[in-house]
């Protein structure tokens, strides 16, 4: 409420009435969590009353920054799922950013690859998860669990095969990184 209070968006009852509206979108009870101090919360409930606080304010673009880290599998989807009925129904933009590229199958229309600070690849979805171009993407793509594979949308391509990065030394050092941007181009649509 402080927030929204802070920015002057809101009365308290206003700003009470519109989390009530927010947790109960991200299937919360609001009369048990308005009244509970964090460490009374899940992990799980933590994350979606942070998410809904974020929107309080009403933004056009969500950032959500490794917003499943230290969540248990079935809480992980059940945010996931939470996060694209969000973005659905309130029309937002959202830029996730996570080292973990099952969910951004799950969650993410394009998606962008950085290494040593430097955008590698860029693209829709299908271009990157099936033919990735740089061997970092291919090691995070390859990173992912195997149970979480079954969740992307078709097989990744041989390019992403376990055997083609057969140790850490097949990615390029961080410390060798080229001076220029070297990014692989993708359509934008």
């Amino acid at each position: 409420m402080d927030t929204a209070q802070a920015h002057g968006k809101t009365s308290r009852e206003e700003g009470l009435e519109k989390a009530s509206e927010l947790l109960r979108m991200v299937r919360l009870e609001p009369s048990q969590v308005l009244r509970s101090y964090p460490h009374e919360l899940s992990g799980g409930m933590r994350q979606r009353v942070v998410t809904i606080l974020s929107l309080l304010l009403e933004p056009k673009m969500l950032i959500l920054d490794e917003p499943t880290t230290a969540l248990d599998v079935v809480t992980q989807a059940c945010i996931l799922d939470i996060l694209n009925d969000i973005r659905a129904r309130m029309g937002l933009a959202m830029r996730l950013l996570t080292h973990d590229m099952s969910i951004v199958a799950k969650v993410a229309d394009r998606v962008g690859v950085m290494y040593a600070g430097r955008i590698m690849e860029v693209g829709k979805i299908g271009e990157i998860f099936y033919d990735a171009k740089h061997p970092y993407t291919m090691g995070l793509i390859n990173a992912a669990p195997p149970s979480s594979a079954t969740s992307l949308p078709r097989s990744p391509s041989p390019a992403c095969s376990l055997t083609s990065l057969t140790s850490p030394r097949d990615v390029p050092s961080i410390l060798a990184a080229p001076t220029p941007p070297t990014a692989v181009g993708r359509s934008q649509s």
